[in-house]
């Protein structure tokens, strides 16, 4: 409409969040989106404060994310884990870590749990991002 200040608002099918400090891998995600042959709305976050605002707003909007996508470590003292622990109840069965620890090492981070995340390493591989994620709306 001419003259109005209402923004189009485009229709995606699933809802993202992603929490990683490192501006290089933004391209790397939305390539790995294309793959995925669905329209995806993401909001990006490089500090946990940012994320947890997000986070926030989306389940007391009801819109709730699809998806978590977390690298470990991040500036300051919270790391990723810390965030989906804090978050795990809203977080639990949609998450993916990403690092580019050895899995045995994430797996101590992590403790004796009755659920895990899900773990991608550094670097990406683009297929096994694309499958994952798949698998996990496929599975919601």
């Amino acid at each position: 409409m001419e003259g109005s200040n209402e923004t189009a608002k485009i229709k995606y099918e699933k809802k993202i969040l992603i929490l990683e400090d490192d501006p290089t891998f933004r391209p790397i995600w939305n390539y790995i989106f294309t793959k995925l042959d669905m329209p995806i709305l993401y909001d990006w976050s490089s500090r946990e404060s940012e994320a947890e605002k997000y986070l926030l707003r989306s389940t007391s909007d009801q819109d709730e994310y699809d998806l978590f996508i977390s690298d470990i470590f991040l500036p300051g003292m919270v790391t990723g884990l810390d965030f989906w622990h804090k978050h795990e109840k809203v977080l639990r069965y949609k998450t993916i870590i990403v690092s580019s620890l050895e899995p045995r090492k994430v797996d101590r981070f992590l403790g004796n749990r009755e659920y895990y995340p899900f773990y991608l390493r550094k670097p990406l591989n683009i297929s096994e991002c694309a499958e994952t994620i798949t698998w996990i709306f496929k599975h919601q």
